[in-house]
């Protein structure tokens, strides 16, 4: 959905609307006709997965018909190298931490109470992570990091963490 919202406003706005509006339908489709397999196996978990297969459809759909009506090249190959390896690394951590959590840190706590604390620490665990690959591959520069929300601190910390040792 986050790509969805800006592709469809700035496709929109040059003024193609049939072909966003169209990938929009397409999607909603897809998700009726998933849901239809899916919904009986998995319920609410089933109707879920359907919905993200639209999502990636219309994701797709949309990436697609903006790379030809624009002919420009979105970010370098490096940088989509070096995201899908922090999410791995993200992944690799989260995954068992949330294991661990539920079947023996928290098992004793009330439902709500265990899923909130996984909740909490898995994010925090994964922001982590995530950010101190981004960080020590160096794909955004500490002047790009200015532009998002305590971009001056995560500038520091990138500084900081890629510091020659001599």
């Amino acid at each position: 959905l986050s790509l969805i919202l800006p592709l469809t406003a700035m496709l929109q706005g040059a003024g193609r609307v049939k072909v966003p509006t169209l990938l929009l339908i397409g999607g909603l489709v897809i998700k009726i006709i998933a849901n239809q397999p899916l919904v009986p196996v998995w319920d609410v978990a089933g109707a879920a997965i359907a919905g993200n297969i639209g999502f990636v459809a219309i994701t797709v759909g949309l990436l697609l018909y903006f790379k030809k009506i624009w002919r420009i090249r979105l970010a370098p190959a490096r940088f989509y190298g070096w995201v899908i390896v922090a999410s791995v690394c993200m992944i690799a951590v989260v995954l068992p931490w949330m294991i661990v959590a539920d079947g023996f840190l928290f098992d004793k706590l009330p439902n709500r109470v265990g899923a909130t604390l996984i909740a909490l620490t898995s994010v925090a665990a994964g922001a982590s992570i995530f950010l101190f690959v981004i960080m020590k591959s160096r794909i955004m520069a500490e002047k790009e990091w200015f532009l998002l929300p305590f971009g001056k601190r995560l500038a520091t910390l990138q500084l900081q963490l890629n510091k020659s040792r001599k």
